[in-house]
């Protein structure tokens, strides 16, 4: 009895060990979890409109409607505040060549130490593409138009 007693205790403590462990490698060096990946979601400015900018072309084209990490390697879009200390929103993670233009975006719902991510887009003709992906079919007016501006600017790339 006693013997069985220590043997279900075992399993028992095993298991515990086993699934923290497992939680534990899942979770990444930062502490946040792993990125889920994500669709398209319409936030008004698309990443193709940031390809080629300098990070002072960012700066100005953008001033009011983004803020921007010391580096720019991020461009966030929100300045909500919520009680959950990692929410950041909406977000673009940048990526510049050697002359300091924007040459990769992906964009980023970073919430709650949970980031959703879309695909990195490294052309600008990956990112129209994606933009009007995401786009079609959709019954929003301003979509509409920034569907028809994207097509446009992808009928001048080809």
């Amino acid at each position: 009895m006693k013997s069985l007693k220590s043997i279900v205790r075992f399993v028992a403590i095993s298991g515990l060990v086993l699934t923290l462990t497992a939680c534990a490698a899942r979770r990444n060096p930062d502490d946040k979890a792993p990125d889920s990946p994500t669709n398209y979601v319409s936030w008004g400015i698309d990443e193709y409109e940031l390809f080629g900018l300098s990070k002072k072309e960012l700066d100005a084209k953008y001033r009011d409607k983004m803020r921007f990490v010391p580096n720019f390697s991020k461009a966030i879009m929100s300045d909500a505040k919520n009680e959950c200390k990692t929410f950041v929103g909406p977000t673009f993670r940048l990526t510049y060549d050697d002359q300091g233009k924007i040459v990769a975006v992906q964009r980023c719902f970073e919430a709650c130490g949970k980031d959703f991510v879309g695909p990195q887009l490294n052309t600008r003709k990956e990112a129209l593409e994606f933009a009007i992906n995401g786009l079609t079919g959709t019954k929003n007016a301003k979509d509409q138009e920034k569907l028809a501006s994207a097509k446009a600017e992808l009928a001048k790339l080809k």
